[in-house]
């Protein structure tokens, strides 16, 4: 009995070495599952994150792109706005001088014809009576007579051409003298609100002999001409300063400038013209203008 009860004892000591055998090794087995289990979690949390980041960024991307895309349409709608803006000034300032020239050349036609059918009609008749008078003048007898319808002939086409002149004056330098006129033209000029155009005038309270107020004005409105036409700049001033013996004009503008040496090439500057002009009045002009920084033209004309 003693001997069965230790073979049972060694045999339940067995299975019991063997059941704690197998409990820990299901223990490191279901440490192993665990660990397993957490590396798989971790890493899915790990991939998750990795996702949102990936999938954050690429909302932040989309984002600025389309930002970045909205900002350009909207600076290259402004751009074309500003083009559209511009196109209408400048459309406005070539209607302004297609006027300009077509109302001058009207007045040219105009005054061309009125001196063809009144003035030339008087001279052709005044010239008549010369021929007259130089083919015979050995056997007219009322000389006197002849002479005295000539002279009245040559009076009328002298008032017939100085009625015209008074009348195409009248419509350029007005009733109040040069300093309105320009002051007029300046403020035509700056009609389209792109070109702000001052007047500025020292020591002008009197009139001025009559043709030397057409010459200047017409100097004048050759250079508002050329800055409207050419210069592309926004502010110009006109100063006109009156001293004792000398008559001061100097026309600026802040524009695009242009070589004064090649000027004399270009017949659409118009500064050629001004310079006989000048000439013919024993004056000085004095061209200063560099591209890109504007024009500063000075005329000195003796009064």
């Amino acid at each position: 009995m003693l001997y069965e009860a230790e073979k049972d004892f060694k045999s339940n000591k067995e299975k019991i070495s063997e059941l704690n055998i197998r409990l820990q090794t299901a223990e490191k087995e279901k440490q192993l599952l665990l660990e397993q289990q957490q590396r798989k979690q971790t890493r899915n949390i790990a991939y998750g994150l990795a996702g949102a980041s990936l999938l954050i960024g690429l909302i932040g991307f989309l984002t600025y792109k389309n930002t970045r895309r909205k900002q350009r349409i909207a600076e290259q709608e402004k751009e074309l706005e500003i083009q559209k803006k511009e196109k209408i000034l400048k459309d406005q300032e070539l209607n302004a001088i297609d006027a300009m020239i077509a109302g001058q050349e009207k007045e040219r036609e105009r005054l061309a014809s009125d001196l063809h059918d009144s003035v030339g009609a008087t001279l052709s008749a005044a010239k008549l009576q010369f021929d007259h008078l130089a083919k015979n003048k050995d056997k007219l007898e009322s000389l006197e007579e002849l002479f005295q319808k000539t002279g009245t002939l040559l009076d009328e086409a002298y008032t017939e051409v100085r009625s015209m002149a008074h009348l195409k004056n009248s419509g350029v330098i007005a009733k109040k003298g040069l300093l309105p006129a320009i002051v007029t033209l300046a403020k035509n000029a700056s009609a389209t609100g792109q070109l702000q155009m001052e007047v500025q005038d020292f020591g002008l309270d009197e009139r001025l002999d009559n043709a030397l107020e057409i010459s200047i004005f017409r100097m004048i409105q050759e250079l508002v001409t050329n800055i409207i036409k050419h210069s592309e700049a926004t502010e110009a001033t006109i100063s006109i300063t009156q001293h004792d013996t000398m008559l001061s004009i100097i026309v600026e503008d802040n524009g695009k400038g242009f070589d004064p040496r090649k000027t004399h090439s270009k017949e659409g500057m118009g500064l050629s013209g001004i310079e006989k002009r000048i000439e013919h009045l024993e004056g000085t002009l004095e061209v200063d203008s560099t591209p890109n920084k504007g024009t500063s033209i000075l005329i000195e004309l003796p009064l």
